[in-house]
């Protein structure tokens, strides 16, 4: 990226025309401002000149998301859809990992895509190459494409999934949090799966991050505690996080603000639905804030989580947590 923006920038020196890129961002983050571009363009009609195509894709790309219309960068690149799985290894040491695919449809495969397809695809090829990142390369992969940082945010998830237990100090990747933290658009998936798997790690300074987010998030309704605890629902049913980090993060998170108590009671409520044959062993730190939060805040149990709770098989602890909760 560096060389083309580079030779693109020799050339339209060059021209000795004076205008500036289309792409060259107005707003932080890397946005381009609509008005900004069309007087840009018009600048471009009125010396007759015709702009570099690549720089051309790359202003639609870098423009708010209500900016978009049909056939511009953003809407092309509408069948690729981020998901995720967790496996585990069947060695004597047991290791989770977390892998971001992206579906394609028929159509883009055969295709191949324009550059906003080409982009999301590399964004979603994981490989070694992504610890070696510094926090200033990874902010700028946020600017190429701002008002749609699925990608983004499915690598940031990526990264900061595949190193829960702090086994290699990879600091810079708390800035796919710092992105997240100062964007003030609704959380896609990855972004909910981004804040799921930080709010578990075991780096304090990471986790606090993640932390803050969700308290942000959900105080400023960037996500709905039940689009939050879909999320950690699904995770909660991996082995991949843990229960004690998760009801550390989640109890910080509630404590926030005077009015997240709720919102985080009703995150918990939705995580805990899971399989009533297979309940976690860890649980019983999640349930006993359950419990916490319920009392103190005297909030009503939901019938579809009070069924699903009475069905689990626990012990100790866990046990005594729902019984509680149930009652």
């Amino acid at each position: 990226f560096v060389a083309w923006r580079t030779r693109s920038l020799l050339a339209l020196a060059k021209r000795g025309s004076g205008l500036a890129p289309l792409s060259s961002p107005t707003h932080r983050g890397g946005f381009v401002a609509p008005q900004q571009l069309k007087a840009r363009v018009a600048a471009y009609v009125q010396a007759g000149l015709l702009p570099d195509s690549q720089d051309q894709a790359l202003a639609l790309m870098r423009q708010p998301p209500s900016h978009h219309s049909p056939g511009t960068a953003r809407s092309t690149s509408s069948s690729i859809t981020p998901g995720w799985s967790v496996s585990s290894s069947d060695e004597e040491y047991v290791v989770h990992s977390l892998h971001i695919h992206a579906n394609l449809s028929a159509d883009d495969v055969g295709a191949g895509g324009d550059i906003s397809q080409q982009l999301t695809r590399k964004f979603l090829t994981h490989g070694e190459w992504q610890s070696e990142r510094e926090a200033a390369n990874i902010r700028f992969m946020a600017s190429l494409r701002p008002g749609d940082l699925d990608a983004f945010y499915a690598e940031g998830a990526h990264a900061l999934g595949n190193n829960l237990d702090w086994w290699e100090a990879n600091w810079q990747n708390r800035a796919y949090l710092d992105v997240l933290l100062e964007s003030t658009l609704p959380l896609t998936p990855m972004a909910r799966l981004l804040i799921a798997v930080a709010l578990a790690g075991k780096e304090a300074g990471q986790c606090t991050l993640a932390v803050d987010a969700l308290a942000q998030c959900l105080h400023n309704g960037r996500v709905t505690p039940e689009a939050m605890g879909e999320t950690l629902s699904a995770l909660w049913a991996t082995p991949l996080v843990k229960g004690p980090r998760l009801a550390r993060s989640l109890t910080a998170a509630a404590t926030a603000h005077v009015g997240l108590p709720l919102a985080v009671y009703t995150v918990l409520c939705a995580m805990v639905a899971v399989n009533p044959a297979a309940p976690r062993k860890d649980s019983a730190p999640v349930l006993e804030l359950m419990l916490e939060l319920q009392l103190a805040h005297k909030l009503a149990l939901p019938a579809g989580t009070r069924q699903i709770l009475a069905a689990q098989k626990l012990t100790g602890k866990a046990r005594a947590a729902v019984q509680a909760l149930l009652a």
